[in-house]
């Protein structure tokens, strides 16, 4: 499988020396491709900030539009996303399934697709300073295992920070 990262579309989008169709092609999947194809470059950036928080890869490296993020209106690359996943009125037993399913995608060290909301949230509120998003690990949520050991926000603990402490 091949690594990219979501901002490759804009930089390829902002590139008026590249051919956005050939690229397109080459980027997404055949369904989002579809979605683009015969866009003009302003429109496909329209798109590409429209549907960002939603692209994930396939199993080929291609982009692919993650249908129950869009349809839960989630931008799942943003730390919002647990706080509006976790906050779903439980009256409303289909959005909590798919609040379920879309935190199981995406935080697979969580504690699973079948568990209640409230546990989710314990598990975002313990783990949230030491999560980060990562597009080329595999659009997902992981925890810097080094910050939580450290007891520092991994967006604190950058270039020297990072460093072993002897």
């Amino acid at each position: 499988m091949r690594f990219v990262d979501r901002a490759a579309i804009n930089r390829l989008v902002k590139n008026e020396n590249r051919d956005l169709h050939v690229y397109l092609e080459y980027y997404l999947s055949a369904e989002a491709f579809t979605e683009t194809d015969g866009m003009t470059r302003e429109e496909v950036g329209k798109w590409y900030r429209a549907n960002r928080g939603y692209l994930r890869a396939n199993e080929r490296g291609k982009f692919l539009i993650d249908e129950d993020a869009r349809k839960f209106g989630i931008d799942t690359n943003k730390q919002k996303f647990f706080e509006q996943a976790t906050t779903v009125d439980p009256q409303d037993a289909d959005r909590v399934k798919l609040a379920q399913k879309l935190l199981t995608r995406y935080a697979s060290d969580g504690p699973g697709e079948d568990v209640k909301l409230s546990v989710w949230k314990e598990w975002w509120t313990t783990n949230r300073d030491f999560l980060f998003f990562t597009d080329t690990g595999g659009f997902c949520w992981l925890i810097d295992p080094l910050a939580k050991s450290r007891g520092v926000p991994s967006a604190s603990l950058r270039g020297p920070a990072r460093a072993s402490v002897e």
